[in-house]
């Protein structure tokens, strides 16, 4: 297996980045609290999941501990080869196990069920170990030296690898479940009971079942003959009961009929009623079903038709009074002319007047607005310059005196150039509109007037003659368009309306409105001749009353409640005798039930007694076993760590007791790693490591996790250690993780 690259969206301190891990050998050299331990955690978690954060301790709890500092989503993508394939694994963590999701690509973006539907324990699919084994292996944390032995999931794998079987387990396990399976076979102690335990009981009570069968069959066979007894019985009362339920039903139909002649008379009578009408309504009808007839559209053409005629009527109409109007035009437009010429001359005549007056009244505000300009307005303008040029030149002498001569000055230009800018007033621009004419002579502005009068209505007359005109033209053909589809609605209504038999219809909504009500009479007359017709079935009368019983109906009842009271007791007698029957038959059939039950329970017995000489043979040799396993498993272990120690000129002299737990022979003393330094016991957990994933992973090699292990080497145990890695990496992927320059590979 090799990683290719991995997008973490969110983890720890990690947001939205993707890293690069395609190569063989991928180094991360980074300062501490860069998030290299994060990062190497977060490949773990892919592969494996996280925790079910329960702990309430950060260190203890990694959900807790890697959850988005952000607020992000929490998780990211891992994509990786295997088998010449590229994978896509996406894992989105949540607050609990329950809720994380995880989904696997192929290269084709395609979802990938080659692992089985179990992909969030991915890690154990590819690797065939648990998470606490894969990290044992292959994830080699900074100072992360393991106290404890091996775990039973790595020792299990050795085990299966070394007996090639597949479901071995740990010597240790194996006598426990041994141990658990002799209690559950025999109790050592009351009240506690064994599977065997149970037998012996169940085969006691099948016994004394047994011995309770041998006397049913004479049981049954008195209760048989006591149930044929009751039943000839019940078949007595029930022949008894027929023939009163046969009396009670001829003496209530003669009462009934005595008392419903006249509603029978009634009943005949509508419905003779009812028959004579559809006779005459099927004559109207003819071989129309009317209650299949549908009126619509019949409807819909009458109304449309009738329409049609009001609107032709209007247009006849309107034409009409229409053939005088061309006359009418030519006097108009003759009238309008004469109009014109008229208003057009009194226009000129306005014109000159109003030009004449204007020129006057000009001449008289010219006259009247230019001021008179005195003998002192020269000489102050004069003085006014003098002064304001004696103020420019006194001002820096002396800013006050200056100053002032300079705004009186100033003033004094101002007050000649405003008085001088009066003498020039602005003409005003001479009228247009006839509304602004001041016409003093009245005769001639009624004359003008009443001539501007004449020639708007004149041309408001010509325009609506010249409109009517032509909606006439327009009219014309409306009119042959409307009466062709009255013609063709009105053959279409008396097609329709010769179905059936109308004296005459010329009025067709008065036809229309008599289809409807005979119509609706038909269905009202027919729906009361089946009624009625039903009803007279039912109440057919007799042929001859005569035939009918004469006993009291009183007598009958009494004689009914007595049959039946006798009936439902033998029922209930016949009942229990049945259950007697039932129960002394599942007896019966339950002896040979019995037999079986008890060879198969004593044929169980017999296995599991063999079973648990067995289980206990099996205790025996597992204990004699036990002593010598750890030297038969662990072996190829040893081998491969002294083999890289040895590389790293560490002590090769290693070993491992039962549990997988390293120690060191000094010259037959054994020592635990504990009491050497920390280089020395960091150079035996790496090798140890890397031993036990060469001998567990046989099948698939899991990409190495190394995060700073070298820390407490020396410099030239460090670049053995990283010969060494240049080394495994021709056979395993190395992701490695470190802060310093000369650790760096």
């Amino acid at each position: 297996m090799r990683l290719l690259s991995c997008t973490i969206v969110g983890f720890g301190k990690f947001v939205n980045q993707t890293f690069d891990l395609s190569s063989g050998i991928v180094v991360f050299k980074e300062d501490n609290g860069w998030g290299k331990t994060t990062l190497a955690d977060f490949i773990k978690c892919m592969l494996y999941g996280l925790d079910g954060g329960r702990s309430r301790s950060v260190t203890a709890n990694e959900r807790m501990k890697y959850e988005p500092w952000n607020n992000s989503a929490f998780g990211g993508t891992l994509t990786f080869s295997l088998g010449g394939k590229t994978y896509r694994l996406e894992r989105t963590f949540g607050k609990t196990p329950a809720y994380d999701r995880v989904k696997l690509y192929d290269n084709g973006g395609m979802p990938c069920y080659e692992f089985g539907d179990r992909v969030e324990r991915l890690g154990e699919i590819l690797f065939g170990v648990d998470c606490e084994s894969y990290v044992r292996c292959s994830y080699v944390p900074q100072a992360g030296r393991e106290a404890e032995g091996l775990p039973t999931d790595v020792k299990n794998r050795l085990m299966r690898l070394l007996s090639a079987a597949d479901n071995g387990n740990g010597a240790d396990r194996a006598l426990t479940r041994l141990e658990e399976a002799d209690r559950a076979l025999r109790a050592k102690r009351r009240p506690a009971k064994g599977k065997l335990d149970e037998i012996d009981e169940r085969l006691e009570s099948l016994a004394r079942r047994r011995a309770e069968c041998e006397t049913c069959g004479e049981k049954m066979r008195a209760l048989k003959g006591e149930i044929e007894s009751v039943q000839r019985n019940l078949s007595a009362l029930d022949e008894r009961i027929g023939s009163v339920f046969a009396e009670m039903e001829s003496v209530s139909r003669r009462n009934e009929w005595e008392a419903n002649k006249l509603a029978y008379a009634e009943v005949r009578a509508r419905y003779d009623s009812a028959a004579e009408t559809l006779n005459a309504l099927s004559a109207f009808f003819g071989a129309t079903d009317p209650t299949t007839l549908n009126v619509d559209g019949l409807q819909t053409a009458i109304t449309e038709f009738y329409a049609l005629e009001e609107e032709i009527g209007k247009i006849k109409e309107a034409l009409a009074g229409l053939q005088a109007r061309p006359y009418e035009r030519e006097a108009l437009a003759a009238q309008v002319e004469t109009c014109k010429k008229t208003l057009e001359s009194y226009e000129l005549i306005l014109n000159k007047e109003q030009e004449t007056e204007e020129e006057k009244t000009e001449a008289k505000k010219t006259k009247k607005a230019l001021p008179k300009a005195g003998k002192w307005f020269a000489p102050l303008v004069v003085l006014c310059v003098f002064a304001a040029i004696f103020g420019g030149i006194w001002i820096q002498k002396s800013p006050a005196f200056g100053g002032a001569l300079l705004a009186l000055g100033g003033v004094g230009l101002a007050f000649g150039f405003f008085s001088s800018l009066r003498r020039y007033p602005k003409r005003k621009k001479k009228r247009e509109k006839d509304d602004e004419w001041d016409i003093k002579d009245k005769a001639l502005a009624d004359a003008y007037f009443e001539a501007k009068t004449q020639y708007a209505e004149a041309k408001e007359k010509l325009e609506l003659c010249t409109q009517a005109l032509a909606d006439a033209q327009q009219g014309g053909a409306i009119l042959a368009e409307k009466q062709t589809r009255a013609d063709e609605l009105e053959k279409a209504i008396c097609a329709f309306l010769d179905h059936f038999r109308f004296e005459q219809h010329y009025d067709y909504r008065a036809s229309l409105a008599t289809l409807k009500e005979k119509a609706e009479a038909y269905a009202r007359a027919k729906q009361a001749h089946g009624e009625y017709g039903k009803k007279l079935s039912e109440m057919t009368p007799p042929q001859d009353l005569s035939a009918y019983a004469q006993t009291d109906m009183e007598t009958l009842k009494a004689k009914k409640f007595e049959a039946e009271r006798g009936k439902e007791e033998l029922l209930a007698y016949r009942e229990r005798l049945f259950t007697q029957m039932e129960s002394l038959e599942r007896l019966e059939k339950e002896k040979d039930d019995l037999a079986g039950e008890e060879a198969l329970w004593t044929s169980e017995k017999k296995r599991l007694e063999n079973r648990l000489r067995a289980i206990r043979a099996a205790k025996e040799l597992l204990l004699r076993a036990r002593s010598n396993l750890a030297s038969r498993y662990l072996t190829p272990v040893e081998e491969r760590t002294r083999e890289y120690l040895t590389k790293l000129s560490a002590s090769a002299r290693i070993g491992f007791n039962a549990e997988g737990r390293a120690y060191v022979d000094e010259n037959g003393t054994v020592r635990e790693t504990g009491y050497y330094s920390a280089g020395t016991q960091d150079a035996l957990d790496f090798c140890v490591r890397i031993a036990l994933a060469d001998s567990v992973f046989t099948k698939e090699k899991p990409v190495l996790l190394l995060d700073d292990p070298f820390v407490n080497f020396d410099d030239q145990k460090t670049e053995k250690a990283k010969a060494l890695l240049k080394e495994l990496s021709s056979r395993y992927q190395i992701l490695y993780f470190t802060c310093k320059s000369e650790r760096r590979l």
